[in-house]
This record gives structure tokens, C-alpha cells and sequence, in this order.
């Protein structure tokens, strides 16, 4: 299963999705499971709330351990992308990633593997970042950008002429406790939010400077599960990001992003389903309680990007 025996290559004409699921590495024993659950955000810090607390955590004796599982397609099989494939992949393009904390984490996990750039953008969360590798990079060449927007802010900043990719997400904060988005709230957000995106691709496509090889693609990546089960705690903590509301949340949004599919094709604008990569590991993503940083959930991340972003031939 893992390496794909029998299996056709991947085509990226069906979308971009993650047909895949996570299969395990090893024979069943006891060392697939964590000895311990997740370690939870203590609720006070030196006597005052933690604002990373996350109310919930199941308390469970046995958790899977992400790095004994693999994640793969179903009916075909992706390329594994090497560092070198990965650097190469990147090199010639301008890359921006817009959205919130897990962006980032997803930004920097994928630097370190393509490009040898450890803890690319800090843990500043209103801090956006760019990285144009020197020679000394695999990615020399590259300029790939952090852009912190954690709401899906459209405005006169987004110039696509700027970029060859843009790598978009906005669902968690829509939810947290300061928003307190409803399903509707959301719903018309996103659908405005790609209506000013695809105003942006008409009018690249209808620029006679611009050849199609150099039109910018966009990649929706689908917002991440929540980290731990907490939709019983939802008045204990103020925060309405829960699994089942944030698969309202995503389940609408893909169906735009088919839209937007229909209109511009599935190699301009592609989907990846980061939501049921993630969402099989809550309460599994050891050492934070509020990402997947995980090296297999971040290698599988990146690894079906790098194969959207630069497929097989």
C-alpha cells in the first residue's frame, strides 16, 4: 500500500484532492500507540489564563502515533519528492502562503525539507515573511512569502502579477472566540473572498502581456482539523472551533472552490484537503496543542502540494 504497487500514477486533473488515507508502517503492536495522551495547554500561566489554552483532550491512555503511519493515495500513487526534487520544484517560482498559524507551521516545514531554511518564519502571528534563498540555497532563485491572514483579507495587496502560486486558507479564527463566525457568516465570506480572486485571474487571463504558462495558480489548502476533541467544552472555553462546525466550514468551501474550478480548470486553480489529512490525527500530534507539526502529517502536507505544484510527467 505504501509504495504503491499496482497503482497508475496520480493525475492532476481530478482536482488536486487527497484521496488517500494513513496506513500503518509497522506490524500492530504496542509501540504504534503514544504511552500518553496529548499534552494539553495549561489553562494559567504564572497565575494568568494562557491565551493558547485549549479546552478539551479526551484523556485517553492510547493515542496513535502519527510517525508510525504514512499517508497515501487510494487508486493511484504520487511521486515522492526528494529534497533536490523539492528545491528544484521551488526554485523558479514566487510562492505565497496566506492564512493563519498552521500556515506558517506548513511554510516552515516545508523550507526546512526543500530548502535546508530551518524555523523559516517565527512564531509571530501578525508577522508576515519572505524568503529569497541565496546561492548557498537548494532553492536559490525562489522567493516564497508568508503572508499572516488569518481572516482572508482581500485587497489591493493581492497582485497576482507578483506571483506564480498562491497557497490560501482562512476557516480556523473564523470560529475561534473573537469571531464567532455562523456557518451563513462564513459562507458568504468565502464566496466574496473568491469572487475578488477570480476578478483578479479574469483579468490576468484577458491581459495580452501575459502568456498562459505565466498565469498564476492558486491553491485553496482546506482548513485544519482542530487539534484536540473539545465540542463539549465549547462554553468552558469561548471558542467555537470544533470539528464537526469546521467541517461546515470547509464542506462549503470546496463546493465554491468547484466553482472556481469549472471556470479556470483544475491545473489553475486546485484543492487540497489538508481537513481529512489532519482531522484522522486529533489528539495524536504530539508537543502542541494547537498544530499538527508532526514530521509525517508536515511531510504529507508538503509532499501532495509538491505534486500539485509540479506533477510527474
Amino acid at each position: 500500500l505504501i509504495m504503491g504497487v499496482g497503482k497508475p500514477a496520480c493525475l492532476r486533473g481530478r482536482g488536486g484532492e487527497a484521496h488517500g488515507r494513513w496506513v500503518s508502517q509497522i506490524a500492530d503492536r504496542p509501540d504504534m500507540f503514544l504511552s500518553r495522551p496529548l499534552v494539553p495547554c495549561p489553562i494559567s500561566t504564572n497565575g494568568a489564563r494562557n491565551p493558547a489554552y485549549r479546552a478539551g483532550g479526551s484523556g485517553r491512555s492510547f493515542l496513535v502515533d502519527p510517525d508510525m503511519y504514512a499517508w497515501v493515495a487510494r487508486d493511484c500513487t504520487d511521486e515522492w519528492k526528494d529534497p533536490p526534487m523539492a528545491a528544484s520544484c521551488l526554485k523558479t517560482k514566487r510562492v505565497l502562503f496566506s492564512g493563519d498559524s498552521h500556515m506558517r507551521v506548513h511554510y516552515n516545514s516545508l523550507l526546512a525539507f526543500a530548502c535546508d531554511i530551518p524555523d523559516a518564519a517565527q512564531k509571530s502571528f501578525h508577522t508576515s515573511q519572505c524568503h529569497a534563498p541565496g546561492f548557498w540555497s537548494p532553492c536559490w532563485g525562489a522567493t516564497v512569502c508568508l503572508e499572516h491572514n488569518m481572516l482572508g483579507w482581500v485587497d489591493s495587496v493581492l497582485d497576482l502579477s507578483k506571483w506564480d502560486v498562491v497557497v490560501a486558507n482562512f476557516g480556523q479564527h473564523c470560529a475561534a472566540g473573537a469571531e464567532h463566525w455562523t456557518l451563513g457568516e462564513y459562507s458568504r465570506y468565502v464566496e466574496a473572498y473568491w469572487g475578488a480572486v477570480a476578478a483578479r485571474l479574469r483579468s490576468q487571463d484577458q491581459d495580452p502581456a501575459v502568456s498562459p504558462d505565466r498565469r498564476t495558480r492558486f491553491v485553496w489548502e482546506a482548513t485544519h482539523a482542530m487539534v484536540v476533541a473539545r465540542d463539549d467544552l465549547i462554553g468552558g472555553s469561548l471558542d467555537w472551533r470544533t470539528n464537526p462546525r469546521l467541517t461546515l466550514f470547509e464542506q462549503h468551501a470546496r463546493r465554491v472552490v468547484e466553482k472556481m474550478q469549472a471556470e479556470f480548470g483544475t491545473d489553475r486553480v486546485m484543492y487540497l484537503d489538508a481537513f481529512n489529512l489532519t482531522r484522522p490525527m486529533v489528539e495524536a500530534a504530539r508537543g502542541d496543542c494547537g498544530h499538527f507539526k508532526a514530521d509525517n502529517i508536515q511531510m504529507a502536507l508538503s509532499q501532495l502540494l509538491l505534486n500539485l505544484l509540479c506533477p510527474s510527467t
